[in-house]
């Protein structure tokens, strides 16, 4: 069996916390492990990685090599491990890393601010990849 990727989002934002439910949802193949940036996985992965312990402005994706993404590099690595029609938003990969972050840290900013949907569940659940 092949490791898992493990994807750090801010479990304090709902928006976020939705879309860790949705990536769960769409990860047919079961492939990602997800925590909160704020848990102790979480906590102990910034550490690990070199980043700060209150780095909570983005996504941070730790694949099984050990390698860590951030910010639309972290993003574009999820889709692709979704499978289409998700991993053709790795055309994006063409436009400048800075350009990409800068349209990723513009949402980051803002993700407070955006209501998740009504239904949604503001943390993935016992035995869903959560924390």
């Amino acid at each position: 069996m092949r490791p898992a990727p493990l994807l750090l989002y801010d479990g304090s934002c709902a928006f976020c916390s939705w879309w860790a439910r949705q990536i769960l949802r769409l990860d047919r193949r079961r492939r990602f492990r997800l925590a909160s940036l704020e848990s102790t996985t979480g906590r102990e992965l910034l550490r690990a990685s070199g980043l700060p312990e209150d780095f909570g402005d983005s996504i941070v994706l730790r694949s099984p090599d050990g390698r860590t993404f951030t910010r639309s590099g972290a993003a574009l690595r999820v889709a692709h491990e979704l499978g289409w029609p998700w991993r053709a938003l790795g055309v994006l990969r063409a436009v400048p890393r800075p350009v990409r972050d800068a349209a990723y840290d513009a949402i980051a900013r803002r993700r407070r601010r955006i209501p998740p949907p009504r239904h949604a569940c503001p943390v993935p659940g016992e035995g869903e990849g959560g924390d």
